[in-house]
């Protein structure tokens, strides 16, 4: 298919200079030498000679983080390999100068679209208010209801509504008296009397940096120097109080000024189990008192003369916080 024809005649090899191809030639009349492979191409569309291919080479794998959004949209296959073949575009680009076009096109490959990125897990929110919701089977605890003694606690206020608690104003709900020290005060006696939580005030403080309601028992007040004084221990007397009421059976009659005045004591008395009586009673019974003052001794001659028990409010005062009611420890007011 060269251009160059050779005349039938004696053929002589001659070597051309110019290629260094042994060429044939006739009777000293020279050949053209072969044609360079530029001049076939393009003069010879018969003829084609590919350009060479270069390999198919992997796109460098791309690792695939938690952060990308599209790592959720990438086919097992192609996660396996680590890498997407970008053969079959090279491929197509190599059969442009001729031949058939599309040989050596690769499989297409789905390429993730660009959107919204996937939600992340959410997650779990810690409430400012912790708050125990409980099952079927075992409860949430009851809310505390809280009375302040001797202490004004604004914060401490705020925090317990925050936190879920209540506060409260009467000593016949409160499950939980806050304090800084032992008090002969009527909410002291009738929360001790009750067996409510006598907590210090560092309960309402930790509550407050751990912004949920802790359990009560490690913050029980402790005062030694008030147990001392009184001859009592109070973790004892709340024991005892959980266990049964002080004046439970006991029946009490209040003279009209006595201190704390009648109101109050006859709060101390309730919660401690006994009961109040209306009227003077004239004559013994069992579980039968008198509690009277100096000022309404008068009144008492009659009783005392049938030798019902009369005694002072340090009977049941002193009876509540030591949990033991002893008639001889505080002898009958007709001794004065």
């Amino acid at each position: 298919g060269t251009r160059g024809r050779v005349k039938k005649s004696a053929p002589t090899t001659r070597r051309s200079a110019a290629s260094g191809l042994g060429v044939e030639a006739d009777s000293g009349s020279v050949v053209p030498t072969t044609t360079s492979v530029e001049e076939l191409s393009d003069e010879s569309p018969d003829i084609s000679i590919p350009p060479a291919r270069s390999p198919a080479v992997a796109a460098p794998s791309t690792p695939v983080t938690k952060e990308d959004p599209l790592a959720s949209s990438i086919s097992p296959a192609s996660s396996s390999t680590g890498s997407i073949s970008t053969a079959g575009s090279q491929g197509s680009k190599g059969n442009r100068g001729g031949g058939r076009r599309g040989r050596g096109r690769g499989a297409s490959v789905a390429t993730p679209k660009k959107g919204r990125a996937a939600k992340p897990a959410m997650k779990s929110e810690t409430p400012s208010i912790l708050r125990h919701k409980g099952t079927p089977e075992h409860p949430p605890p009851p809310s505390p209801r809280v009375l302040f003694t001797g202490v004004v606690d604004k914060e401490g206020e705020r925090t317990l509504r925050q936190l879920g608690g209540e506060l409260v104003h009467s000593v016949f709900e409160c499950t939980h008296l806050v304090t800084d020290k032992v008090r002969r005060t009527v909410k002291f006696l009738c929360c001790l009397s009750r067996g409510c939580h006598l907590v210090s005030t560092d309960w309402l403080d930790q509550c407050r940096c751990q912004r949920r309601l802790l359990p009560p028992e490690p913050f029980t007040l402790r005062d030694r120097p008030a147990e001392r004084q009184y001859g009592f221990s109070l973790n004892r007397s709340l024991q005892s109080a959980r266990l049964a009421r002080v004046l439970a059976g006991y029946k009490v009659f209040l003279t009209p000024n006595v201190r704390p005045e009648c109101k109050d004591m006859a709060d101390i008395i309730r919660c401690s189990g006994g009961e109040i009586l209306s009227s003077l009673p004239h004559t013994p019974g069992e579980g039968v008192i008198i509690v009277t003052c100096e000022g309404d001794l008068s009144m008492c001659r009659e009783a005392m003369e049938a030798r019902v028990p009369v005694h002072s409010t340090e009977l049941i005062l002193g009876g509540v916080l030591k949990q033991e009611l002893d008639l001889h420890s505080y002898p009958s007011i007709s001794s004065w």
